[in-house]
């Protein structure tokens, strides 16, 4: 099977990652939505559990926003590569920002463990652990793609250089 070009398995990507992003807008919206419902119900109750709640669904919410975000620079470097062009200088600045993106969300999960270790103390133990794994692999996973887009910027100016010599 191709990688690269048409009827390839680049060209499947971009084809999927152009199903999920409107799914995903779909879901912000519709989760907007139900959390302002709920919300709603729960300030109602006047409780301490109202700041811990309203910051991991703030957090979530932006975490989504950052997903989409990093899914829209994706379209871009798979449409490149699906026309074949691999090493263009046009995909160094989405993968830089799709690193940023992966840090947003991984600041996000942070803050999702900040949120549950204040308000719900050790209650929550797994979920405070698996945010914290999810924080770190998000965090990690940016500065992979950082380095990746600086390998690729180089990568492009030799092309470019071997490109001039003849």
């Amino acid at each position: 099977m191709k990688t690269i070009g048409k009827k390839s398995l680049s060209s499947a990507v971009y084809h999927l990652l152009w199903v999920l992003l409107p799914l995903g807008v779909l879901a912000l919206l519709a989760s907007s939505v139900w959390v302002g419902l709920e919300l709603h119900d729960l300030f109602l109750e006047q409780t301490v559990v109202v700041f811990p709640v309203l910051a991991i669904v703030g957090l979530a919410w932006l975490s989504g926003i950052c997903c989409c975000l990093l899914l829209w620079q994706l379209i871009g470097i798979f449409r490149r590569l699906r026309e074949g062009n691999c090493f263009t200088p046009d995909n160094v600045p989405p993968l830089t920002r799709s690193a940023w993106c992966l840090w947003g969300i991984g600041v996000c999960f942070l803050g999702v463990c900040v949120a549950l270790f204040c308000g719900a103390g050790m209650q929550v133990v797994f979920t405070f652990f698996l945010s914290l794994l999810g924080a770190a692999a998000f965090l990690l996973l940016g500065a992979g793609v950082r380095v990746l887009s600086e390998l690729y910027r180089r990568a492009v100016e030799y092309k470019l250089e071997n490109d001039l010599t003849i």
